[in-house]
This record gives structure tokens, C-alpha cells and sequence, in this order.
């Protein structure tokens, strides 16, 4: 008794080992494979390979946020010109390194933010027809282009972008602007949209899903036909089975009678006593069994037949209403086929169709 409280603290204790060792060994690799791209961007900097080093910034970023890798892919989209690019990060150092008191590089990033701000170019996009579910995307990211009314300025790299706009109902807009390295605000005028043709729209239920016209597939019935068949099919076998069974039924009863038959040759007419009870008694057992064994073979042969009846009627029933294609190009009638029968006596199959 007294080994399962130990068996259960020393699971309890691998448990908390588990979690205390591999918890630490996700973000001891998520660190070193952040110093590793830190170390690739590092180089590809000293070979003037901007590209490459943002790539790696970034990645180094994504797998381990830090102010100093932060720091470094903003200086990197400032080589470039990127001026927004390299803002928006100068902006994420700030407050990353305000969140981990790293006061020298948070007066850094501060400093180079405020420096390239002047530099900043910006696009506002205006719509002319405001919908409540339209969609405004810069270069493939949604973007929000006002608030409360007023509209939003959006900080953009020189060069140039796409602007892509879109609504239920409506047709999508889109178009490029090149952006000038000029410090300016850039407009973009969005036309009213226009409806889209009735076959494309689309119906979107309050749960935010998309529904789409359910569409109409036309059948010529084969295959409920085929069903029918199958059924119907398993139908004659469970009839065929029930018929068995009820032969053995009737032959278990043959057997009790004979069984009870003998047992009463053994009774003394004038004492109207057995002459040999130990067999007279066996008899009769043997006779009672047989005839319990009658009555359950009785049972379930009732039993087979009425599920023989109701699949081959299911059958019957998928057969006749299914659909009917074109008729047969060798003539007016059909094919023949195999139809099942069910009589109180007979089960088979037959041989339907029009000659």
C-alpha cells in the first residue's frame, strides 16, 4: 500500500522536471538560432548586402525580439532609403527597450526615429463612397485609412505600391502609385464601386462566412437504382436465411415428438406409471429441449422474413422512383435486369425489363 504515494511523487516529480527542461531547451534553440541570423545579418551588412541583411534582422527578430536587433533592421531599410521601413523599427526599439529598461538604446532609437521623420513620405486614400465592409489593402496588407472620421496618413518607403480595394457586392478597384523620395502626402482617390454581376455575388451569413448557391448536380438515377438492387438483394438473403432457419425449426419439432412418443411407450397402460422412469425422464427432457430449440428457430425465422419483406420493399422503393435517364438507342424498351421475388413460399430473383 505504501508504494503508490511514492510511485505518484516521483511521477509528479518527472512531470515538473519535464516542463522545468524543456521549456528552457525551446528557448535556449529559439536564441541561438536568433544569434545565429544576427551574426548573418552582421556580415551581410559589412558587405554592403542590405537585401540579406534585413532578411536576416528579420528572422533574427521573429525568433527573438530584442532592441538591438531591431535597432540594426532599421539602420539596414535606412541604407536602402527605406525611410518608413526604418522609422516604424526605430519606433519598435523604443518601446521594446522601454519595456526592458535599456535606457541607452531606447534614447538611441528614440534619437534616429525623430531624425528620419521629416524624411517620411505618406499616401492618404480616400474613398468616395464609405462601406461598412469595405477592404483596403497597401501592397497586399489590409490597412486602416481612417479613423472616427478622419483620415489616416500612411507612412510609405519611396517607390511603388499597390492599392487594392474591395467590398461584398462590388467590384474590385485597384491601382499603383510611385511614391517620390521627396517627403510629400501622395492622394489616392477611390472611385465609387461598381456592382458586381449577380453571378458573383456572394451572401455572407451573420457568423462572417461566405455562402455560395448550393449547386444542382443532375443524376440519371443509377446509382439509387444500383442501391436498390443491393438492397433488395439483401433482402432475398435474409429470406433465404429465415426459410432455413424455419426448415430447422420444423425439423426440431419432428424430433420433440419423436423424443415424447417414445417416452410414453414406456408407460404401463394399467398402472399408467413408466416402467423405466430414468429413461422416460431422459425422454422427456430430450423432448422439452427440442421443442424450446423449435420455438427460437420459429422466432427467428419470423424474424428474417419480416426484414426480408421490409428491405426488399426499401429496395423496391429506391428502384421505382429513381430518376430515368434517355431510353436505350437499341430500342423503345429498356435493359433487362435482375429483380428480386418474395412469395409466402418462394424467394428468388427474376429477370425484368421490356422485350
Amino acid at each position: 500500500m505504501g508504494c503508490f504515494p511514492l510511485a505518484r511523487l516521483a511521477a509528479g516529480a518527472a512531470l515538473v522536471l519535464s516542463c522545468l527542461t524543456v521549456a528552457p531547451s525551446a528557448a535556449w534553440a529559439d536564441e541561438a538560432s536568433a544569434e545565429t541570423l544576427f551574426q548573418e545579418g552582421l556580415a551581410a551588412m559589412k558587405r554592403n548586402d542590405y537585401a540579406v541583411a534585413c532578411e536576416a534582422f528579420a528572422q533574427s527578430n521573429k525568433a527573438d525580439p530584442s532592441p538591438g536587433t531591431q535597432i540594426n533592421l532599421a539602420v539596414c531599410y535606412e541604407k536602402q532609403k527605406k525611410w518608413a521601413s526604418a522609422w516604424t523599427w526605430y519606433r519598435s526599439a523604443v518601446g521594446l527597450a522601454q519595456q526592458r529598461n535599456q535606457g541607452e538604446r531606447e534614447k538611441l532609437a528614440q534619437e534616429a526615429a525623430a531624425r528620419l521623420k521629416p524624411q517620411l513620405s505618406y499616401i492618404i486614400v480616400s474613398v468616395k463612397e464609405p462601406l461598412t465592409d469595405l477592404v483596403v489593402r497597401r501592397d497586399g496588407a489590409e490597412v486602416t485609412i481612417a479613423l472616427g472620421g478622419k483620415e489616416v496618413p500612411l507612412p510609405v518607403d519611396p517607390g511603388e505600391h499597390s492599392i487594392e480595394v474591395s467590398a461584398r457586392g462590388k467590384k474590385p478597384w485597384s491601382t499603383t502609385i510611385q511614391v517620390a523620395d521627396n517627403a510629400a502626402t501622395d492622394r489616392v482617390e477611390v472611385p465609387k464601386l461598381e456592382d458586381a454581376p449577380v453571378e458573383d455575388k456572394q451572401v455572407t451569413p451573420g457568423d462572417g462566412t461566405t455562402y455560395q448557391p448550393p449547386v444542382v448536380v443532375t443524376s440519371d438515377g443509377s446509382a439509387q437504382r444500383t442501391v436498390g438492387i443491393v438492397v433488395a438483394g439483401a433482402g432475398v438473403l435474409a429470406g433465404l436465411a429465415g426459410a432455413g432457419v424455419f426448415i430447422l425449426a420444423k425439423s426440431e419439432e419432428s424430433e420433440r415428438d419423436k423424443q415424447r412418443s417414445a417416452a410414453n411407450a414406456l408407460v404401463d397402460p394399467n398402472t399408467n406409471q413408466p416402467t423405466d422412469v430414468g429413461r422416460y425422464d431422459a425422454l422427456n427432457r430430450s423432448a422439452d429441449s427440442h421443442g424450446k430449440a423449435a420455438k427460437n428457430n420459429q422466432l427467428i425465422a419470423a424474424i428474417l422474413g419480416g426484414g426480408a419483406v421490409v428491405l426488399v420493399g426499401v429496395g423496391a422503393v429506391l428502384y421505382f422512383t429513381a430518376p430515368r435517364g434517355e431510353k436505350s438507342s437499341a430500342g423503345n424498351g429498356s435493359k433487362p435486369m435482375l429483380l428480386p421475388l418474395v412469395s409466402p413460399g418462394f424467394a428468388g430473383l427474376g429477370l425484368g425489363g421490356t422485350f
